[in-house]
């Protein structure tokens, strides 16, 4: 029953940090000099192989991609900084998701909405 408990709790505590991001990778933003950064963390069970990342807001929108090539991947655990944007007025609402994650092992999660991810994974359904 303790160990039943254990993964509730975990399950609950994931689930409520990953409000922008996806059960693959985790995206979380700080304020820092005037910038709103993003840092990307992979919290799979596999190496991140692809993903796509967007931020945006009213009047603007930034599209963080990245491509592992060869024996290359974002490893599990390890953070990746995906990019920064202007932190805007406090009025501003900041949008920021995950687009598109391919893993090591081809299993794939997002909505592909972006062109950027669209052309990732076009890419990778050629192989």
């Amino acid at each position: 029953m303790r160990s039943l408990l254990i993964t509730v709790a975990l399950f609950v505590t994931t689930a409520l940090s990953t409000a922008t991001s996806g059960p693959f990778l985790q995206v979380k933003q700080t304020t820092k000099n005037g910038n709103v950064q993003f840092i990307g963390k992979n919290i799979s069970h596999q190496p991140i192989v692809a993903y796509v990342v967007v931020a945006e807001r009213a009047n603007h929108r930034s599209v963080w991609h990245g491509v592992y090539s060869g024996l290359d991947s974002l490893p599990v655990g390890q953070t990746v900084k995906l990019g920064e944007i202007p932190a805007g007025s406090v009025t501003d609402k900041l949008n920021a998701f995950v687009d598109y994650v391919r893993l090591a092992d081809g299993t794939t999660w997002g909505n592909v909405a972006t062109d950027e991810a669209k052309e990732i994974a076009a890419r990778f359904a050629q192989h």
